[in-house]
C-alpha cells in the first residue's frame, strides 16, 4: 500500500513538473535569464597598475607641494584656481614624465583599439551586471573610425568636439550618477585606462 501512495505521489509530482515546464511557470515564457558575470582577468591586473600610477603620482605631485587627492585615474578630486590651472599641467607632464610615462599617448595600432573596444564591452557588461541598464554600444567598425581620428594628433581640438566614440561611463546612465558614485563604481568596473 506505501509502495502504490509513493508511486502515485511520484507520477503527480513528474506530471506536476511537466506541465509547468511546458506551461513556463518559472518566469514567463520569454524572460531572459541572466548569465552569472564574472569579471575578465584583464580587471585585475589594471587595478594593479592604476594603483601603482595613482601612488606614484600622487608622491610626485605632494612633492611638488600640490595639496590634492589623487584619483586612480589620474585626476584629482579638489577643484582648481584659475591660478592652479596653469602651473598643474606642467607639474603633471613633469610627473609623467619622471614615472617613465609619455605626456602624450603614443599612437595605437589597430589590434591595439580593438583590444581597446574588447576591454569597454567587458565594462559595459560589468555595469549591467551591476543592475545599470546601458544603451547598446557603438559598432566595433564605427568605434574605430572614432578611435583613429581622435587618436590622430593631427585632428583638431574643434573636430575631437564632434567625434562620437561610444564609451561605458560616457552611457547617458553612469552619466548621470554622482561622481562619487561612479568612482565606486570604477573600483568594481575599471575604465579602460592602462
Amino acid at each position: 500500500m506505501a509502495h502504490a501512495q509513493w508511486a502515485r505521489l511520484a507520477v503527480g509530482s513528474l506530471a506536476g513538473a511537466m506541465l509547468c515546464v511546458l506551461s513556463g511557470c518559472g518566469g514567463g515564457a520569454g524572460d531572459p535569464v541572466a548569465p552569472a558575470w564574472s569579471p575578465p582577468a584583464w580587471f585585475a591586473q589594471q587595478a594593479q597598475k592604476q594603483e601603482e600610477y595613482r601612488v606614484a603620482l600622487q608622491a610626485c605631485l605632494d612633492g611638488k607641494g600640490w595639496d590634492l587627492t589623487v584619483t586612480s585615474l589620474g585626476g584629482v578630486e579638489e577643484g582648481l584656481s584659475k591660478a592652479d590651472m596653469q602651473r598643474f599641467p606642467g607639474d603633471l607632464d613633469t610627473c609623467r614624465t619622471s614615472m617613465g610615462l609619455p605626456t602624450q599617448p603614443p599612437p595605437k595600432t589597430d589590434a591595439e583599439l580593438r583590444d581597446e573596444y574588447r576591454k569597454d564591452l567587458d565594462v559595459r557588461a560589468c555595469l549591467v551586471a551591476q543592475g545599470y541598464a546601458m544603451a547598446e554600444p557603438q559598432s566595433e567598425d564605427a568605434w574605430l573610425d572614432a578611435a583613429r581620428e581622435s587618436y590622430d594628433p593631427a585632428t583638431t581640438e574643434e573636430r575631437l568636439r564632434e567625434i562620437v566614440m561610444w564609451t561605458p561611463y560616457g552611457d547617458p546612465v553612469i552619466d548621470a550618477l554622482p561622481p562619487s558614485n561612479v568612482d565606486e563604481l570604477t573600483t568594481v568596473c575599471p575604465q579602460v585606462a592602462f
